[in-house]
């Protein structure tokens, strides 16, 4: 028998969300993801340039330390090497692998994970392929097959900073190459099966590039302030 003023529930009634309920989380998550998104994107942008920063840093003290011990020179000063400005000896990199701790990943910016490879390390009987450019004079003067720098030589021979302005000197530069003048960014043919790509990537092209200076400074250069600085691809810094 029924109570008076018992209340019943009537079975059509639901305990879970209504549709429009659920449309409406969706939404307020979707918007929530939008916001937030770009914000972490920028954040492990921010991040990955600090550990490029580092890297630069932590290769111009491996110099200095070479440098230290070979009468101020700095490598590549007798060991043959590849074309581009990111080829380096063998020999030379096991120096500065040594006075870095054995540390192989600071040869390679963290924007450009897929430069990093064992294939690129292990290039050559005598060169290596790495990430980063290295304005530290070759064996023989010059890039074999490549015209000469922008505004004439650019070598860095030696440590002694009577020989160049240490603020404005480049040692180690990002890798940032193209062909066609500019025109790509993305696919830079070379002898390896797999196009390279600059660092710092923002769709199509590079924001810019960290610059390790004589002086052993890090600072970065956006793209607008870089020239083309050494053909056969196109070495930008």
């Amino acid at each position: 028998m029924t109570r008076p003023y018992e209340y019943h529930r009537s079975p059509a009634a639901s305990t879970g969300f209504t549709l429009i309920e659920m449309l409406v989380v969706v939404t307020i998550i979707t918007i929530l993801l939008a916001l937030l998104l770009p914000g972490l994107g920028r954040s492990r942008d921010v991040a990955r340039n600090s550990v490029c920063m580092n890297n630069l840093h932590q290769l111009g003290e491996a110099i200095v330390v070479y440098a230290s011990a070979n009468r101020q020179y700095v490598p590549h000063h007798t060991d043959p090497n590849g074309p581009w400005l990111w080829d380096m000896s063998k020999t030379s990199t096991f120096m500065l692998a040594a006075a870095a701790d054995n540390k192989y990943d600071l040869f390679y910016c963290p924007t450009n994970p897929e430069q990093s490879a064992q294939v690129l390390w292990q290039w050559s009987g005598n060169y290596r392929v790495t990430g980063y450019f290295f304005m530290l004079r070759r064996a023989n003067g010059s890039l074999s097959g490549s015209a000469g720098f922008t505004g004439g030589d650019r070598w860095v021979k030696t440590m002694n900073p009577k020989n160049y302005i240490p603020q404005t000197q480049e040692l180690v530069s990002d890798a940032i190459l193209s062909t066609g003048n500019g025109a790509n960014f993305t696919a830079i043919s070379g002898g390896w099966s797999t196009p390279h790509k600059s660092a710092h990537l923002e769709g199509a092209k590079p924001t810019g590039g960290n610059q390790l200076m004589f002086d052993l400074h890090v600072e970065w250069r956006p793209l607008s302030q870089m020239i083309i600085q050494h053909k056969s691809p196109e070495h930008w810094f």
